[in-house]
């Protein structure tokens, strides 16, 4: 089986790409302020692996985002379809969901397609 058969599209409506923008941004800026603490903590290991995946997914959703931004006239309601490596689904799973604090309809989009994936990968 290749990777490739385990990458997952899931649809966003408009304002959702940025949402889970800043939700990504979030559980990364946290990490960060955990360092800069007083003893320092360490990062975890599992997310400073994850950070590369993270990292690539939010660049992709923020130059979605700033297409909506930029456009003119009303927002089209037909949903954008946002494709994610498998990599980048079980970085959002294991380090973005957990601690989300909003945008809970593309999460929730994400965690539905990742069921897909449970025959293959343990989310624990």
């Amino acid at each position: 089986m290749s990777l490739a058969h385990l990458d997952q599209t899931i649809e966003l409506l408009h304002g959702e790409p940025r949402q889970l923008f800043w939700q990504i941004g979030d559980v990364v800026r946290r990490e960060a302020m955990r360092t800069q603490l007083n003893p320092p903590k360490p990062v975890d290991g599992n997310l400073f692996l994850a950070l590369p995946a993270l990292q690539r997914v939010a660049k992709r959703l923020y130059r979605v985002a700033q297409r909506e931004a930029d456009a003119t006239g009303p927002p089209k309601e037909k949903p954008r379809r946002f494709r994610m490596r498998a990599d980048e689904v079980v970085a959002i799973m294991l380090h973005v969901h957990p601690n989300a604090t909003g945008a809970w309809v593309e999460l929730g989009k994400v965690q539905q397609k990742a069921l897909n994936l449970e025959q293959y990968i343990t989310f624990s």
